[in-house]
C-alpha cells in the first residue's frame, strides 16, 4: 500500500500580486492627503500585510522623546491601488 501526500486546501480567494514600491508610493500620498494636516509630522510608512492590505502608520517627532505612532490604519486598496476600505474610515 502507498501512502500519498494530502492536498493542500484551495483558496477560495483568488491570489494577488505583491505590493510593488510605486503601489507604496500612491497610498501614502493618498493617506497624506486624505488625513490632513498633523501637527509634528515626521513620516507616514505603508507596510504590506497580505494581498492588497496595508498598515499605514503616521508618525510624529515631537521635541523630546522620540518618533511616535499617532494614527494607524489598516487599508484595502484594489488593483489599480485606490483605497477601497479603511478601519478607522478616513474622512
Amino acid at each position: 500500500m502507498t501512502a500519498t501526500a494530502p492536498t493542500p486546501p484551495v483558496s477560495a480567494e483568488p491570489k494577488q500580486p505583491p505590493a510593488t514600491p510605486d503601489a507604496r508610493e500612491l497610498l501614502i500620498a493618498e493617506m497624506t492627503r486624505r488625513m490632513g494636516r498633523i501637527p509634528f509630522l515626521d513620516h507616514i510608512s505603508a507596510t504590506p500585510v497580505f494581498g492588497r492590505n496595508w498598515r499605514v502608520n503616521a508618525w510624529t517627532q515631537e521635541a523630546i522623546g522620540g518618533a511616535k505612532v499617532v494614527k494607524s490604519f489598516f487599508v484595502t486598496t484594489d488593483a489599480q491601488g485606490t483605497i477601497i476600505a479603511c478601519d478607522p474610515p478616513l474622512p
